[in-house]
Order: C-alpha cells, then sequence, then structure tokens
C-alpha cells in the first residue's frame, strides 16, 4: 500500500512539473493551417503588385527573394492576446504586415507594434488582409517542403510551428 502511494504521488508531482511545459495551451492559444507561398514584390506604376508564378524548368520557385505565411489563430482563452513577432531562419527578416486598399490602390504595410487576438477571438492571416512577410530569402521555398516558425506571443510565449509550402 506505501509503495502504492508513493507511486501515485510520483505520478501527480510529475504531472504538475510537466504544465508549465504545456503553457501554450493553458493560455488558450492555438495556431492552425499555417501555409506559405514564395513571392515576389514588384512597384509598378505606384501600385503594389504581386508575381505569384513557378519559375519555368525549376522544380520549385528559385529566384524567389520574399515569401509569405498565412495561419489562424484562436484565442480560446478569457483575455486577449497579441502576436509580437515572427522567426524563422529561411528569411533575414519576418514582419508581421496588412494589405488594404487606398483610393483604389492596393498597400502592404508592416504592422509596427502587435497583432492583437481578442479574447475567444480568432484572426486569420490570409491573402490581401494580415500575413507574415519572409523578406530576403536564405533559402528557396519549395513547393511539399516545411519550414520551421517560433511566434511570440505576449501572454501565451513561444509557439512554434510548421508551415507547409504550397504549390501556386
Amino acid at each position: 500500500m506505501n509503495s502504492l502511494v508513493r507511486c501515485w504521488c510520483g505520478l501527480f508531482l510529475s504531472a504538475i512539473c510537466l504544465l508549465p511545459a504545456c503553457g501554450n495551451s493553458s493560455s488558450g492559444i492555438t495556431v492552425e493551417d499555417v501555409w506559405s507561398l514564395p513571392v515576389q514584390i514588384h512597384k509598378m506604376d505606384g501600385e503594389m503588385a504581386r508575381a505569384m508564378g513557378a519559375h519555368e524548368g525549376h522544380g520549385g520557385h528559385h529566384g524567389s527573394s520574399n515569401g509569405v505565411v498565412y495561419l489562424t489563430i484562436r484565442n480560446k482563452g478569457s483575455e486577449a492576446d497579441r502576436l509580437l513577432s515572427v522567426l524563422t531562419d529561411v528569411c533575414e527578416v519576418a514582419e508581421i504586415h496588412r494589405t488594404t486598399m487606398e483610393d483604389e490602390t492596393m498597400m502592404m504595410k508592416k504592422i509596427e507594434s502587435s497583432l492583437e487576438i481578442p479574447a475567444g477571438g480568432t484572426v486569420v492571416l490570409k491573402p490581401r488582409d494580415y500575413h507574415v512577410m519572409l523578406i530576403e530569402l536564405t533559402q528557396s521555398l519549395v513547393a511539399g517542403d516545411e519550414i520551421a516558425l517560433e511566434l511570440y506571443f505576449e501572454r501565451a510565449g513561444l509557439i512554434k510551428v510548421a508551415s507547409e509550402i504550397r504549390a501556386l
């Protein structure tokens, strides 16, 4: 009986010690449907246009200097959280951007502070809206591969995700 009690106490203490490692789920933040594309950014006659096309004769999108990441962030918690930054080793800089229409012109701007994820809410980073720009790629983004991303939240802390690179 005494060894059974010690065994249960040991299991209970082990479970308590592991709880901080699961901090992301207790914050209520989940990240899903993470995917990426290579892109080329061109400025034409004052308009920002994205030319996204496979280079003929290449298995991937070689020569793309930038990429984009789309994802869904859900906050099942009772307090708002903020996405502060994104890091990855496939580019020099990762920035949170938003695409908007201003005077019939599509504009892309960096979010200077953070992206709020409301309590009980969902924020979808999608084409022509919020997204993560991967600037100055250090490697090609090839359809079918995955890249690792680290998302830093004000409350949830670090959440690591993998992003599937999709074909255009």
